[in-house]
């Protein structure tokens, strides 16, 4: 049986959560992609899931949590008048070059526990998901207007203290990391088994990343002739 729900609130009405030719690029392909991954999908599949797999819905519980705490983060910094980052960008320069850098997101993480799926109803977290990436648009928007553009403005807790184009680009490249997972669970691949296609995908991942630094050309001297090394955002 089809869910007219889903039609309705990803396709006809994402022009009523916020118009995409006012957004960030970032946020509105962020949208298009989760939009595309679950269009006309029933109840019944977005609940459908492979043993000790999130299912569709699930994993958009799950990003819809990262985008209302994204959006808390960052309000307590218009609250308290001034960004909330740590000054120190140093200690987790490396893991927030590969996501935000070369738009890569490693999978097999273990997401953190306050962003894990609470069991949120399918109805209600495809009603919520596409309002709240616009809500942190809007903060996004606030923030740069207020902070400027270049500093970093609040800390991600495993990527460090990001920029606003960086918070961008994160929710960006999770989002589609998390939307080819559900592009998966409808074309029935768990039959296949999960275990095989991801590690297929982790490789074809892995030599996309090689060749971005094959690409591009990396220079790295010693301390006193100082460190010069160039990527190519996606």
């Amino acid at each position: 049986m089809e869910s007219p729900f889903c039609e309705k609130s990803f396709a006809t009405d994402l022009s009523h959560t916020i118009l995409q030719s006012a957004m960030d690029s970032k946020v509105a392909k962020l949208q298009t992609a989760l939009a595309s991954a679950i269009h006309g999908m029933t109840l019944e599949e977005l609940s459908r899931h492979p043993e000790g797999r999130w299912s569709a819905a699930e994993i958009l519980d799950h990003l819809n949590l990262t985008y209302i705490g994204t959006i808390k983060n960052l309000e307590r910094g218009l609250a308290a008048g001034k960004p909330r980052a740590s000054p120190d960008r140093s200690s987790k320069r490396w893991q927030r070059l590969v996501v935000t850098g070369l738009g890569y997101f490693p999978p097999g993480r273990k997401s953190p526990s306050p962003v894990e799926p609470r069991g949120t109803p399918p109805q209600q977290v495809t009603a919520e998901i596409m309002e709240n990436i616009a809500r942190m648009e809007m903060v996004f928007h606030e923030c740069e207007t207020r902070f400027g553009k270049r500093g970093p403005i609040a800390d991600h807790p495993v990527l460090g203290p990001l920029t606003i184009a960086e918070w961008r680009k994160f929710h960006l490249v999770h989002g589609k990391h998390h939307a080819k997972q559900i592009l998966r669970l409808r074309e029935n691949r768990c039959e296949l088994g999960f275990g095989f296609i991801d590690r297929l995908l982790f490789v074809s991942d892995l030599l996309f990343v090689l060749g971005i630094f094959v690409r591009k050309s990396v220079w790295v001297s010693n301390s006193s002739r100082g460190v010069r090394i160039e990527f190519g955002l996606l």
